[in-house]
């Protein structure tokens, strides 16, 4: 192989790596909407568990897409967020001593 390709591979496998992974990164990004802990208190039963649903869904969904690839900072913060607003839906669930729907992750 002549040295000049052997110089320019390198580079070429580097911009298509930069090129894949940054569109990776826009790729996944929720559509979810996340309120406020009071207005949580707001939403119907039926509402709160559907809600509950779709971002345990959501949360393993990411995790999924993400077992090869590694979080931006950005998608990072969002799964944190995800989290939490996990979190407090469950509470609200909980208090309102509602059915936690079961989901089995796709992961495990």
């Amino acid at each position: 192989m002549p040295q000049k390709y052997v110089r320019v591979l390198p580079i070429i496998i580097m911009m298509l790596c930069v090129g894949f992974f940054s569109s990776n990164s826009e790729a996944y990004l929720s559509n979810i909407q996340i309120v406020d802990k009071k207005d949580i208190g707001k939403i119907s039963d039926e509402a709160l568990t559907e809600k509950y649903l779709e971002v345990v869904i959501e949360l393993d969904a990411i995790v999924v897409s993400h077992m090869v690839f590694v979080f931006s900072p950005k998608e990072y913060q969002q799964y944190k967020d995800l989290l939490r607003y996990r979190y407090e839906l469950k509470s609200e669930l909980q208090r309102r001593q509602l059915e936690i729907p079961v989901i089995e992750p796709t992961t495990h």
